[in-house]
């Protein structure tokens, strides 16, 4: 297969990756997460104190109840994207590359490996997947920390 191929099944990887992240900003509100984890990290911190102070189990059973509604819209928020991301990937990935490779084993010999058309995809996700994680995280640390000071003010 020609290189050209190759840019096509990286395109693809490009376009999963920024569909994947623009599902997650939209569909998730960065802010509310935000406030979500700090409060659970707060609640957190208090029961682990409790605990350690040997609380009444009816004061620790009580903060539990507390996190448990909080956990579990946190974790809602987490896994909308999924929703709409997952059976993207599963067409691209099981339909469409396929339609493109059609009987191809391999689409570069890369010093002498041969790189087949669903590595070459799984990799470029992979690697653009975690770059664009690491972006958000420090983005959305940049915003915690202007939020913080705000409400400092």
């Amino acid at each position: 297969m020609p290189l050209s191929f190759a840019l096509i099944i990286v395109g693809l990887g490009i376009f999963e990756v920024s569909l994947s992240v623009l599902m997650q900003r939209k569909l998730v509100n960065p802010k509310r997460m935000r406030e979500l984890q700090a409060r659970l990290k707060s609640i957190s911190k208090e029961m682990n104190a409790l605990i350690k102070s040997n609380a009444p189990k009816e004061q620790i059973s009580a903060k539990q109840s507390e996190i448990m509604p909080l956990m579990k819209e946190n974790m809602t928020m987490s896994f909308k994207p999924m929703i709409v991301i997952f059976p993207i990937f599963i067409i691209v990935y099981y339909v469409l590359l396929p339609a493109l490779a059609g009987k191809a084993d391999y689409i570069l010999n890369f010093i002498g490996i041969p790189l087949t058309y669903n590595l070459v995809f799984i990799a470029t996700v992979f690697i653009l997947g975690l770059i664009s994680s690491i972006a958000i995280l420090l983005y959305d640390r940049k915003k915690a920390k202007e939020e913080a000071k705000e409400n400092k003010t």
